[in-house]
């Protein structure tokens, strides 16, 4: 028989599939605060309430889930499959994961340190990605599967056990919005107020040009767009990016632009990330540079991501891709066009998680 992963439900579907096991409805509660605010995932459900002194000769104990109940559960039901397979840390802080699923796939997440106390993970939505854009890794071998919502709800959950999320991009493996149906589950089930509890203002969604399908997102869950755009006119782009085939440079543009507008309509904090990883020779000129502020200008509600190229001997553009040394250069002239502007420095190259390297080792 195959077990339902707990992970996979929304607070409304725990409910339902405890009614299908003739279990009590209010454990629902129970279960999820055992998971979202212990951060377990074992079958420990009771620990809320028994370990809380104030809980004792209180009502709430007559919530306290029988033996049996919690036996028909295991019986039926997993909390998470995911196995760490291998932990490496970067000489920067960095932390990357690799973790086996139930096929014996493999799976990277990684946490960026900030400052203190500030922490980003990274999380993957797919096993490798079907983009193929030129200069990433991940896309080299193209894609196995979608991840389940509750093997990416997974991913949070255990980095959360070394610390805790100040936010979440979803920028690891894959193109998230290829895998839309689960992507809004996980993020829909982490904002849930009965578990993770975690803003959706925290959560960025990166999409390599699948545009309609990220605007669609944000209406729906709320959360932060970013767009890696990668160059300046449909010529280029197309060289390194063939999602520029389906939606071409312009068009995405003018997409974007519309939505923006109407969504800082009474507020102007909703802004686009527009990711730019800069190559040597090819998106780093003047010229590109123009481009990329009248672009910036005319979308208006935007801020610049410059990322250095990661250089690896895997990518296969029809050119020879390499390092710009010009982001300190464009980020200069981006601030004194009122434009704002920063820098992803290289998190953890030297263990191959850093931007577009991620799938390194395992495809090596």
């Amino acid at each position: 028989m195959n077990k339902i992963n707990i992970l996979d439900l929304d607070f409304e579907g725990l409910k339902s599939f405890l009614n299908s096991l003739k279990i009590s409805q209010i454990h629902a509660k129970s279960i999820y605060y055992n998971i979202y605010k212990n951060n377990s995932l074992d079958f420990n459900i009771n620990s809320n309430i028994t370990n809380d002194k104030k809980n004792k000769d209180n009502n709430k104990l007559r919530n306290l889930m029988s033996k049996n109940d919690i036996e028909i559960l295991k019986q039926n039901s997993n909390i998470g499959n995911l196995v760490e397979n291998k932990s490496q840390v970067s000489k920067d802080g960095t932390i990357k994961k690799i973790f086996k699923t139930y096929d014996n796939q493999f799976i990277e997440s990684v946490i960026i340190p900030h400052t203190k106390d500030k922490y980003t993970f990274c999380i993957s939505s797919q096993i490798g990605c079907a983009m193929s854009c030129k200069f990433c890794v991940t896309g080299l071998h193209g894609l196995k599967r979608n991840l389940t919502a509750g093997e990416i709800i997974e991913q949070v959950l255990l980095l959360s056990k070394i610390v805790k999320p100040t936010a979440i991009v979803f920028m690891g493996q894959g193109e998230p919005i290829n895998n839309y149906k689960n992507v809004k589950i996980s993020i829909m089930n982490l904002k849930d107020h009965h578990g993770f509890n975690f803003s959706a203002k925290k959560i960025t969604v990166s999409t390599s040009g699948l545009i309609p399908g990220l605007i669609k997102l944000q209406k729906e869950t709320g959360i932060k767009m970013a767009y890696s755009l990668n160059a300046t006119n449909q010529n280029d782009r197309t060289r390194i990016m063939d999602v520029n085939k389906i939606i071409d440079f312009e068009s995405g543009l003018s997409l974007l632009k519309s939505y923006l507008t109407e969504l800082n309509k009474n507020s102007k904090r909703n802004k686009l990330m527009i990711e730019y990883v800069m190559f040597d020779g090819f998106n780093d000129n003047d010229s590109n540079l123009e481009k990329l502020i009248a672009i910036a200008k005319d979308l208006k509600y935007v801020f610049i991501n410059l990322i250095p190229y990661n250089e690896h001997e895997f990518a296969y553009a029809d050119f020879e891709l390499k390092k710009s040394e010009k982001c300190s250069y464009f980020f200069k002239k981006l601030m004194d066009n009122d434009i704002q502007a920063f820098i992803r420095y290289e998190h953890g190259s030297d263990i191959y998680a850093a931007c577009g390297m991620l799938k390194h080792k395992l495809v090596n």
